[in-house]
């Protein structure tokens, strides 16, 4: 006697499992004819429950990648789930499939005890979280994911006291920053959060009841739960340092973001990781150029206004930051830094760039 239940439900919950926490434990337990799986990896635990009927078991840990390819075929189908010893067996008509677990003797629990604010910083839960409703902030960040794609950003993201949600994405040589407008009533402390870009995009799929504390940020459903754990943030400072840099910066220089973008590309596709972006102003122009082992490339943006520096910039770089901007975009040089700021609609874009000599 095992537990039925719909094989279409545990393909679903293995396959979002797997993307969503990878290389991840997979732990899978049985109580009253709720199955629970739960996917632990080193920064994410994403739960999800499937309804079942029939015989309860304690957690085992199974190979997630396996039991997915041999239960594909099930599809349609219900299929019934048992624990004996060290295999773990799906069943499904006359046809079975067999593979190893192991009991599971750590400890989990979804169970979160109320937190205590510290009177600036919130703690504790948020019933319905607003961040799911930032689909314009969605769209720009899961560009950034798609285009930075062997470089992991960290997100530092804060809202409450204003209708804001500030959204910082650093590496160790370029950061960006994203200001959007929250429908919601604005809370009276600030919820911060520090978590890498995937989980953030993994966040923003998911609305529910939201939970953050100084280390975790838990988001629930109904029959999923997500969880991400905090990390630490250093370049350009805190949210409010790259808020008060952005603000100091003069930008006098207008040009088109389409227009670098068209050009940073193009240089970028026959660059090396060595190779640099030279940035200088002649007269109504602004002149990218670069010279690689493979070309040399002279490319001149009509602009607005005046800088007075040249610069130069990695490609690599230059390029994630230009992948991310909108519409028109205004340029300033802050010391060691090149600020980057466009605004379309609700959202605003702030880059920022750590330059090299020239």
């Amino acid at each position: 006697m095992g537990t039925i239940i719909k094989a279409d439900e545990l393909i679903k919950a293995l396959k979002t499992g797997i993307s969503k926490a990878r290389d991840a434990q997979t732990l899978i337990s049985c109580k009253k004819g709720k199955v629970s799986l739960v996917f632990k990896s080193a920064s994410i635990v994403y739960s999800v429950i499937i309804d079942g009927e029939g015989k309860s078991f304690s957690d085992i840990e199974v190979d997630a990648q396996n039991l997915n390819k041999l239960i594909a075929s099930y599809s349609g189908k219900d299929v019934t789930i048992s624990v004996d010893g060290h295999e773990f067996t799906v069943k499904c008509g006359r046809s079975k499939i067999k593979i190893p677990c192991s009991p599971y003797d750590g400890f989990h629990s979804d169970h979160v005890e109320e937190a205590v604010s510290d009177g600036s910083t919130f703690s504790g839960w948020i019933k319905n979280h607003p961040l799911n409703s930032a689909a314009s902030s969605k769209k720009a960040i899961q560009s950034i994911k798609d285009n930075v794609t062997k470089t992991e950003f960290v997100v530092e993201a804060e809202w409450g006291k204003t209708d804001l949600l500030k959204v910082k994405l650093v590496d160790q040589f370029h950061g960006i920053l994203a200001v959007v407008k929250l429908p919601k009533v604005p809370m009276k402390e600030k919820v911060r959060i520090c978590i890498p870009l995937s989980s953030f995009i993994h966040l923003l799929d998911m609305s529910g009841d939201l939970y953050v504390d100084s280390t975790k940020v838990i988001i629930k459903e109904p029959t999923q739960s997500l969880e991400c754990k905090f990390i630490a943030a250093s370049a350009f400072g805190s949210i409010d340092d790259m808020v008060k840099l952005i603000k100091s910066v003069e930008s006098p220089l207008k040009f088109s973001a389409k227009d670098l973008h068209t050009v940073v590309k193009k240089i970028n596709s026959i660059s090396e990781s060595d190779d640099s972006i030279s940035i200088r102003q002649e007269k109504k122009y602004l002149m990218v150029t670069a010279s690689t082992s493979k070309a040399e490339v002279i490319e001149s943006i009509e602009v607005e206004g005046s800088l007075a520096s040249a610069f130069k910039l990695s490609p690599k770089n230059l390029l994630d930051i230009s992948s991310c901007l909108i519409g028109d975009v205004s340029l300033g040089d802050e010391g060691h830094t090149i600020i980057f700021k466009s605004k379309k609609g609700d959202i605003a874009i702030n880059g920022a760039i750590v330059k090299m000599e020239v």
